[in-house]
């Protein structure tokens, strides 16, 4: 489902999105698995992979070429406070929020609230086997 509303999001209304996984190796796999589908499908869409283990810092500055960023939580919250990307009016997608560091989970809550909620669309997807204590009733949830 991740991967369809991506491409469709991308495809058909030229709007950005943002995955944010919790662990370096589930947004490579996410990140790898698009690739292959967008190749194998032919679109002409620009996807970029940027988490902390990654030593491409200095090419944040043109974040705004690409059309898909897969993040980490800390990289995201980064290219959020140095204004390297704009999420209004785009897509977030957020995996598994349940899972990160409440450090992490309440400033990515603070700034995703700082935002006006009739231009920024939020989805978090949810384990099946994640418990809901802390669902923020202005975003969306979907079980996966």
């Amino acid at each position: 489902i991740l991967f369809l509303s991506a491409l469709f999001q991308v495809y058909n209304r030229n709007k950005k999105q943002y995955f944010i996984f919790h662990t370096n190796s589930e947004a490579e796999i996410f990140y790898y698995k698009l690739v292959e589908i967008i190749n194998d499908l032919k679109l002409k869409i620009n996807i970029k992979l940027s988490h902390s283990g990654l030593k491409d810092k200095k090419n944040n500055h043109n974040l705004s070429y690409f059309d898909i960023i897969v993040y980490t939580p800390g990289r995201f919250i980064n290219n959020i406070s140095h204004q390297n990307i704009n999420i209004l009016g785009n897509f977030v997608y957020i995996s598994d929020f349940e899972k990160y560091q409440p450090q992490i989970r309440d400033n990515i809550t603070f700034i995703l609230n700082s935002y006006s909620t009739q231009k920024l669309h939020v989805i978090n997807y949810i384990s099946r086997n994640i418990s809901t204590l802390v669902l923020d009733p202005n975003f969306r949830y979907f079980y996966i």
